[in-house]
């Protein structure tokens, strides 16, 4: 953390020591050589390339990612305290771009866009002045230059300098004109227009280039199952340490966005009535299941997965209707994912079907014939959706309503997989707790016998029975969540670091968040012989202030709760965390009013994600070319229709001229431009065609106007003078004449002055 926060913000002073010592005193020390000698830049440049290959073989994942980003900033470092030549400005140059690439892959922020828009307005201005230094040196230099004619010896006129021509001039393909700024308003102004053309291209290079193939995401990850908290989101992070969920719960970033429907009459189903009709208090969306636990960490279950065959369909293509899985196909999720390092696809309940989105406006129950590539798998031992291709940031689920809502949701899983179940270790692994929590154990053995003895009260029995899996694990459930000895607390503190952070808590603290109530209620049931394991996703969201029906759910709905083997059919969900305290907790959030970078911040990063990041073949599909061939054909039915009935072509050109939602679209703004360029391109050479010829004509009226201007001018002051002394031409004189009688009038005076020849 240290050097991510302090070695960018190095280059600065560093910069300016570099300034100081190298081209500055080169200014006040008449050209002495004060900077880094190149033995000793190479000697640096050996230790940056040790210390960047020391980073990279550390066990941390993001430094193997940013190592290659500090060795980029270790050698600006050392050529910006060397002394500079052209060969090292070039090598700045070079360094700042490679700088852009590598940050490129290193966030996906919103800011990062419109900070690279600045840097190339920026590296377009250094290059221009730069290129405009060079030309100077070039002019200076040829001007220090000796000269020397046919008739003089050169070694007599070596320390001479050639003499400043006035006038145009021209070297290495750039004109100057004498007695005028390198640095002009044109200058800036052509800079300007280039940076806004180069944007211009960038831009139409980036939205008409389709999306065909794509790059398989990054990653340095030696195990994928085994990646830092850092590299992935809170709800879905597959190693969990008590505590890190806090600062998640702070954060409003959008994750992503779902919206249900029913299939059959296309009505919108609320996300909370949805989830209750499952069993769930709040909808609950898995991100990744935790089995092992060991020191205050929760870390997944090693490499197991029972793949489940889902069916699946082409971009917006749902199941056929007509058969028998009409009577259990129900509910159609649409989801958008924001972009994210994790291959996890949510959805509320067990997927049926699954298929890529496209765009509003495609039949949803359109067949294809050929079998679609597979994008997405469902494991039935966690219950979780993985998408095989990083560019799937949406796609569409197909879920059923229970006929009946359960108490608790459970996680049903098909015989093939509970066969597994039982044959593998994995329940045995369910029910491990460390030894070094003897008093979690006992406190569960205290709680049962409690409840055993109420039990045989209430019940009037001769001997207490022994309580069930699920009454057991409800009665841990109802202790910590209702109870009321324990709080939620989005911030937890711990008083005694030695102690393992879950007793912390249940004996110590006594209050903490989700994650707290999570490991308590497994470790408490795997205690008492329940399989237990603990889920990290999120639960709940709130509605989407603009986009009616639609879900939002955010980072500080990061959640963790538990499943626990209490029967056969599967998992069955558990929540200790007190709901209303943690509700009430997410709520204190929106009542804290956002900054204004902030809003505009994440408007930046909407527009960021929206537009770039999740540009694929079917964006640019329904965004850009689609409205712009629905365009194009209007125009062009309208001006066909025109000479069979102008009035009629008159009212659609209206109406297609005056339609803002296609004309505010992308593709529409983008055909707009093209029309526009396309109707000021020739308006524009007619303007420059007239223009020149204007200004020709113009050039030559004034060019010979000042001529006999400053002819006149000069005689007319001559013939001022003289008159003052009372001489005037005559009608007989010439203009020569006149002048030769002043001269020979006046010749003492003028050659007392030197200037006998003047007149």
């Amino acid at each position: 953390l240290p050097n991510r926060l302090l070695l960018p913000f190095l280059s600065i002073p560093i910069a300016f020591v570099g300034y100081l010592f190298t081209e500055r005193r080169l200014v006040v020390s008449s050209g002495q050589n004060r900077g880094l000698s190149s033995l000793w830049a190479n000697f640096l440049g050996l230790i940056a390339l040790g210390a960047t290959f020391y980073e990279f073989s550390s066990d941390n994942h993001e430094a193997k990612l940013l190592a290659g980003s500090h060795l980029l900033l270790y050698a600006t470092w050392i050529v910006l305290i060397q002394t500079k030549t052209i060969r090292l400005y070039w090598f700045l140059l070079a360094l700042g771009i490679l700088q852009l690439a590598v940050a490129s892959v290193l966030t996906k922020q919103g800011w990062f866009g419109f900070g690279a828009m600045a840097y190339m307005f920026s590296a377009v201005w250094t290059l221009s002045v730069f290129s405009l230094w060079r030309a100077e040196r070039q002019f200076e230099e040829f001007d220090r230059q000796p000269s020397f004619d046919g008739n003089t010896a050169p070694h007599m006129t070596l320390n001479s300098t050639r003499r400043r021509p006035t006038g145009s001039r021209v070297r290495s393909s750039v004109r100057h004109e004498s007695g005028t700024q390198w640095l002009s308003y044109r200058f800036v102004t052509g800079v300007l227009l280039s940076g806004c053309a180069a944007l211009f291209v960038g831009i139409a290079f980036f939205a008409f280039v389709p999306r065909v193939w794509l790059l398989p995401e990054f990653s340095l990850r030696e195990d994928a199952k085994s990646s830092s908290l850092t590299n992935l989101r809170q709800g879905v992070a597959t190693t969990v340490k008590l505590g890190d969920v806090a600062n998640a719960l702070e954060s409003k970033e959008r994750v992503f966005e779902i919206r249900l429907s029913d299939v059959h009459t296309d009505e919108l189903i609320s996300a909370q009535a949805y989830a209750e009709r499952l069993g769930m208090a709040e909808p609950l969306f898995r991100g990744a299941v935790l089995t092992n636990y060991e020191n205050g960490r929760w870390k997944m279950d090693g490499g197991r997965s029972i793949p489940s065959e889902i069916p699946q369909g082409r971009g917006g293509g749902g199941p056929r209707l007509d058969d028998n899985r009409s009577k259990t196909i129900t509910v159609r999720q649409e989801i958008r994912l924001e972009p994210n390092s994790s291959h996890t696809l949510y959805s509320l309940g067990r997927p049926i079907f699954m298929s890529r989105m496209r765009g509003p406006g495609r039949n949803r129950n359109s067949t294809r014939r050929s079998q679609p590539p597979r994008f997405g798998s469902y494991d039935d031992y966690t219950g979780i959706i993985t998408r095989t291709e990083s560019s799937d940031w949406e796609y569409v689920v197909w879920t059923a309503m229970p006929e009946v809502q359960p108490s608790n949701f459970k996680l049903k899983i098909s015989d093939t997989t509970r066969s597994e179940v039982m044959k593998t270790k994995y329940l045995k692994n369910a029910i491990q707790v460390p030894d070094s929590l003897e008093r979690l154990k006992k406190l569960s053995r205290e709680l049962i016998e409690k409840e055993k003895d109420r039990r045989k009260k209430l019940e009037q029995l001769a001997t207490p029975r022994e309580l069930t899996p699920i009454e057991t694990v409800t009665l841990f459930e109802n202790y910590l969540r209702d109870s009321g000895i324990y709080k939620y607390a989005r911030e937890s503190l711990l008083n005694d670091p030695q102690s393992d952070p879950v007793e912390e808590f249940l004996f110590n603290r006594k209050e903490g968040h989700c994650e707290y109530f999570a490991t308590a209620l497994a470790l408490m049931a795997r205690s008492a012989g329940v399989p237990a394991r603990v889920v990290s996703g999120y639960k709940g969201g709130i509605p989407h202030p603009e986009k009616n029906g639609v879900y939002e759910i955010q980072q500080r709905f990061s959640h963790l709760w538990v499943e626990a083997w209490v029967d056969k059919d599967g998992w069955t969900t558990f929540d200790a965390t007190p709901m209303e305290s943690r509700t009430q907790s997410i709520a204190e959030l929106d009542l804290i009013k956002p900054s204004v970078w902030s809003e505009v911040q994440n408007t930046l990063s909407s527009l960021w994600s929206e537009n770039v990041l999740k540009m694929s073949l079917d964006h640019q599909e329904e965004s850009i070319y689609r409205p712009m061939r629905e365009l194009a054909y209007s125009l062009w039915s309208i001006a066909s229709g025109f000479f069979v009935s102008p009035n009629t072509a008159y009212l659609e050109f209206l109406n297609l001229i005056t339609n803002q939602e296609l004309w505010l679209s992308v593709g529409g703004a983008i055909f707009g431009s093209v029309l526009l360029v396309i109707f000021l391109a020739p308006l524009w050479f007619i303007r420059k065609w007239l223009y020149s010829v204007t200004m020709s004509c113009w050039r030559y009226i004034h060019w010979q106007s000042r001529k006999r201007q400053r002819v006149v001018a000069f005689y007319q002051r001559f013939a001022k003078i003289a008159g003052s002394r009372g001489l005037s031409r005559t009608h007989d004189q010439t203009q020569r004449e006149f002048a030769e009688q002043v001269a020979n009038a006046y010749l003492p005076e003028l050659k007392a002055a030197r200037i006998s020849d003047t007149p």
